[in-house]
């Protein structure tokens, strides 16, 4: 058994009148969506807009666009539990680089690293000690870890592992 398949039967056109000849059913389908997305329809936005109740006031909304302030990002840090921001938070600058992704206004990058007193870097090369992005050979860049690992394991006696 076949279920049975939804089909519009008739519409009414502009003025009103039924139509049920499947070929000006397509013409008003046709009108009507080149018009609900033509460029030039008048969709009377503002109208809806005032519709809509408004929950971030101008006043509220010049605050939350406006810089943070250092007493503002230390109490932010304050309220923070500990297992989400380590304290003390101690960064070494002279090691710590900034690397930013190709979305990233190059203006922008450079005015954070200022800030915030990071030498900026288009690539980082190391982190935590290990390498930062690896590519397809694992083997050559992990070669210095391997090499100072079985070294290390050399000067242990057997009986200690």
């Amino acid at each position: 058994m076949r279920k049975q398949r939804n089909m519009v039967e008739w519409l009414r056109d502009g003025v009103g009148n039924r139509v049920d000849d499947p070929e000006q059913i397509v013409e008003i389908l046709r009108g009507y969506f080149q018009n609900l997305f033509n460029a030039t329809t008048n969709l009377r936005m503002d109208r809806a807009l005032e519709a809509i109740d408004t929950k971030i006031t101008s006043d509220l909304n010049d605050n939350l666009c406006a810089p943070f302030t250092e007493i503002e990002v230390t109490k932010t840090l304050a309220q923070m539990h500990t297992s989400k921001a380590p304290v003390p938070m101690i960064v070494n600058f002279e090691k710590s680089e900034l690397s930013f992704s190709g979305g990233i206004n190059q203006e922008k990058g450079e005015d954070l690293a200022t800030t915030i007193v990071l030498r900026r870097v288009d690539k980082q090369t190391i982190y935590l000690g290990l390498p930062a992005s690896v590519g397809r050979s694992k083997k050559e860049i992990f070669q210095a870890l391997i090499d100072h690992v079985t070294k290390k394991l050399k000067t242990w006696k057997a009986r200690t592992l």
